[in-house]
């Protein structure tokens, strides 16, 4: 059986500057910064590389990118399966290695639904 993957984000972006929280809302282009919208594409390419494991598995991730371009993360939430946590941690390990695009110089989490499909 062929298998699937997505990424889903979660549709609010907080954005940290000063310790102010800004937030941006993508799931409405229209009112949506463009600047905002290619960031979050951006984001989800470099993510999508990610090959998942087994199928129906969720896993949720908090996504932090620095203002220096540094990538960190979170696991919220683990998925059922000891096969694909583990793939997905060593793919976020790699990502730590890896400059990622800056924001307005700000900090940025996004919340990333890691899922596998049937």
């Amino acid at each position: 059986m062929k298998r699937y993957f997505k990424i889903l984000f979660v549709f609010l972006i907080t954005i940290n500057l000063y310790s102010k929280e800004k937030e941006i809302i993508f799931n409405n282009p229209k009112l949506s910064e463009v600047f905002a919208n290619e960031y979050y594409i951006s984001i989800s390419d470099r993510l999508s590389a990610w090959r998942p494991v087994g199928k129906n598995l969720k896993a949720i991730v908090s996504v932090m990118i620095y203002n220096n371009g540094n990538f960190d993360y979170e696991i919220i939430k683990e998925s059922e399966s000891k096969e694909f946590n583990d793939i997905l941690k060593k793919f976020l390990e790699e990502q730590k290695k890896i400059r990622y695009p800056i924001y307005k110089n700000r900090n940025v989490k996004i919340n990333v639904d890691f899922k596998s499909e049937k």
